[in-house]
């Protein structure tokens, strides 16, 4: 598994633009609307690193994120299969699976999952293929 991106939520995905942007990113979609999670999501990308930023926004009291205080959220790692993840967090010992498979419409319908590791940390899994195709 390696790392895919890191989750940060936010209350206003336009003025967190700017200051991503004096950081060295620049969008890398366009704002995107998840009917599945509720929330408005914005990746973000530094040319001079690996490293893309998930902006996420509540849409609304429904989202995923309604409740949660701005700043990090999760990191997410990609994974072969649900399998892979169940077998990983078993094998090590550090967390369990909370969350039913999803599409996510923002990392180009592929399915996610969400895992807790025992010290409270979220973690997000991206399936390498794309729905249908799981």
């Amino acid at each position: 598994m390696r790392e895919h991106h890191i989750g940060i939520i936010t209350k206003n995905i336009r003025n967190e633009i700017s200051v991503y942007s004096k950081l060295g990113y620049s969008a890398i979609t366009d704002i995107i609307y998840d009917d599945i999670q509720h929330n408005y999501i914005l990746l973000l990308k530094n040319k001079s690193s690996f490293l893309v930023i998930e902006l996420i926004e509540p849409a609304d009291v429904n989202s995923t994120v309604y409740k949660s205080a701005e700043g990090y959220h999760h990191i997410c790692y990609e994974a072969d299969s649900e399998d892979e993840v169940r077998s990983v967090l078993k094998k090590r010992g550090v967390g369990v699976v909370f969350s039913r498979m999803i599409k996510a419409i923002a990392l180009d319908n592929r399915m996610v999952c969400f895992a807790m590791l025992q010290n409270g940390t979220i973690i997000e899994f991206v399936i390498n293929s794309k729905v249908g195709t799981v």
